[in-house]
């Protein structure tokens, strides 16, 4: 079966979902989605976490124009809770307090902080374990979820298609469009396609005879901790200024902790290491009570 597009767009996380709720205005467009549900790798997966001076320098800058949205989002948002605030606390040992100078030097809204101003916000903090610290306030939780569905549904409603379900198993140009055939056995055409197939971008392009753009897939590695007696949930993010571990706070008065690895490897259903979830808890456990967790 086959059906005809003005947009093609292969990937149906937050990317691709954005791209067609902003198209579907005027386009007719296809989301192709190989998963079952849209959204079950990155997006699926992400600290949800805006924080201004995090990436490179284009990235920040992104972000920073991203903000308006995020503190006066759309009426038909869905949530009334899509940002929440919630601090940084960047600690440096000895060894790390050129990186957190450079934090403060090149970030907006870093500010150095005493130790015991982080003691008071952070109680399982070991004295001993940082020499300095600083405080980034203007950042926040967001409800990506709700992002997410909100995208998807002014896709649907501009009348598009989620096709999920149907990887992208052949891509060919024939004349003026583009034909995506699926696993299901469906082709979808169109004379334009966005890829928006993540850690699967190159491999999309591949399959459609174009030159890879040298697209590195890497793992993070994340593990949920009980943090015993401590009520974590207005905790700030506390990281390390090397960003060698970071702890944030879930739901339900967990904590999740990781050594902000990142490991090169082939796009798949990725699931964490055991080594790198071992090294994350050791890093954190240097600078939080060990008796704790």
């Amino acid at each position: 079966m086959s059906q005809n597009f003005d947009i093609a767009v292969i990937g149906a996380g937050i990317v691709g979902a954005t791209v067609a709720a902003n198209l579907g205005a005027t386009h007719r467009v296809a989301l192709v989605e190989a998963e079952e549900q849209a959204g079950y790798h990155t997006t699926g997966r992400s600290a949800a976490i805006w924080i201004r001076n995090y990436g490179p320098p284009d990235v920040r800058v992104l972000t920073g124009m991203s903000r308006e949205f995020f503190m006066n989002p759309p009426s038909d948002i869905g949530t009334d809770h899509l940002a929440v605030g919630r601090e940084i606390i960047y600690l440096a040992p000895p060894e790390q307090t050129e990186a957190l100078d450079a934090l403060i030097a090149l970030g907006l809204g870093i500010e150095e902080i005493s130790l015991a101003a982080v003691k008071a916000q952070v109680p399982a903090l070991i004295e001993g374990y940082a020499v300095r610290a600083a405080i980034e306030s203007d950042a926040f939780d967001m409800d990506v979820a709700a992002l997410h569905q909100f995208y998807l549904r002014r896709a649907r409603q501009a009348g598009g298609a989620l096709l999920l379900r149907n990887r992208a198993g052949r891509i060919w140009r024939q004349e003026e469009n583009w034909h995506v055939e699926t696993s299901s056995g469906e082709v979808v055409t169109a004379p334009i396609i966005v890829n928006a197939a993540g850690a699967w971008g190159d491999e999309v392009a591949k399959i459609a005879g174009l030159q890879p753009l040298g697209l590195v897939p890497c793992r993070r590695t994340a593990a949920i901790i009980d943090p015993g007696a401590y009520e974590v949930e207005h905790w700030p993010l506390v990281q390390s200024a090397a960003h060698d571990w970071y702890i944030r706070t879930e739901a339900r008065n967990k904590l999740m902790v990781t050594p902000c690895d990142e490991t090169p490897m082939h796009p798949h259903d990725v699931q964490p290491d055991e080594l790198d979830v071992a090294i994350g808890i050791d890093r954190m456990q240097h600078a939080l009570w060990r008796e704790a967790f």
